[in-house]
C-alpha cells in the first residue's frame, strides 16, 4: 500500500488521536499548529513533522509547506471557516490540489452544511456522533459490542466493518445474503490482503472483513449477525 502524505492542521484531541493512528501506520504526517506546546508528544513518532504555524496565513501555507506533495489535509479545530478557505484560495491560484482530499470537523449541522457548499469532501461531526453512540448504548444491546468501531461517513450514513464469523451467510454470494433487507449495503471486502468491491454475485467466504453502510441501528444489528457463529 502506498503510504499516503498527510498534512493535519490542529493538534487538539481529535487531531491527535488522527496523528496517532496515521503513525503507527506509517504513513508521512505533516501537524500543523500554531501552540508549540501542543506539538511535543510528537517527538516519540519518527514520521510526523511538526510545524508551528498559522494555518490561516496564507503565504505562510504557500512558503512553509510542500503542499504538492500532500495527498489529504484534515482539518482538525473547530474554527476552520478561514483556514478551509485560505486552502481553497491556494488551489485556484496555483492549481495544486487536483487529487487533493479535505476533510473537516463540524461542531453542529449548520456548520456541516457550510463545509459541505464550500468544497470540504469529508465531513467529521465528533461531538453529535458521540451523542448518537450514547443514546444508542443505552436501548440496542447488539450497539455495544461495535460502538468504537463505527464511522459517520456522512450525515446520519454510519460504516462498520467485522469478520464474518456466521455458518448463515458463509458461502452465500452478496445477492442471496440479502443483507439490503436490514436497510444496509456492503461496499467492501477484505480477504487476506486484497481489499476489492464486491458485486452481487460475489462469495462470503469464512473470516472475510465486510464494510457495510447505514444507519447506525442497522449497521450495529448486520455486524451482530455476521459475527454470530449461531445459525
Amino acid at each position: 500500500m502506498k503510504r499516503a502524505n498527510i498534512c493535519i492542521i490542529g493538534a487538539g484531541r481529535l487531531g491527535r488521536a488522527a496523528i496517532s493512528q496515521l503513525a503507527e501506520s506509517g504513513h508521512n504526517v505533516i501537524v500543523i499548529d500554531k501552540k508549540a506546546e501542543n506539538l511535543k508528544f510528537i517527538r516519540e513518532f519518527a514520521t510526523i513533522e511538526p510545524i508551528i504555524m498559522d494555518a490561516s496565513d496564507i503565504n505562510a501555507m504557500r512558503n512553509e509547506v510542500g503542499l504538492e506533495d500532500i495527498d489529504t489535509i484534515i482539518v482538525a479545530t473547530s474554527d476552520n471557516i478561514e483556514i478551509i478557505a485560505t486552502l481553497l484560495e491556494l488551489q485556484a491560484e496555483i492549481n495544486l490540489f487536483n487529487n487533493l482530499k479535505i476533510a473537516a470537523r463540524a461542531v453542529n449541522k449548520r456548520h456541516a452544511r457550510v463545509l459541505k457548499q464550500i468544497g470540504v469532501d469529508w465531513i467529521i461531526s465528533p461531538e453529535e456522533e458521540a451523542g448518537i453512540k450514547m443514546a444508542l448504548l443505552t436501548v440496542d444491546k447488539n450497539f455495544l459490542n461495535y460502538a468504537d468501531s463505527l464511522k459517520e461517513i456522512a450525515n446520519g450514513v454510519f460504516a462498520g466493518s467485522v469478520n464474518v464469523k456466521s455458518p448463515h451467510y458463509i458461502n452465500k454470494s452478496i445477492r442471496n445474503a440479502n443483507l439490503r433487507q436490514f436497510n444496509v449495503n456492503v461496499v467492501l471486502i477484505k480477504r487476506n490482503k486484497e481489499t476489492f468491491l464486491p458485486a452481487a454475485e460475489t462469495i462470503i467466504q469464512l473470516n472475510d472483513e465486510i464494510t457495510i453502510i447505514g444507519k447506525i441501528g442497522d449497521v450495529a444489528t448486520v455486524l451482530q449477525k455476521l459475527e454470530s457463529i449461531k445459525k
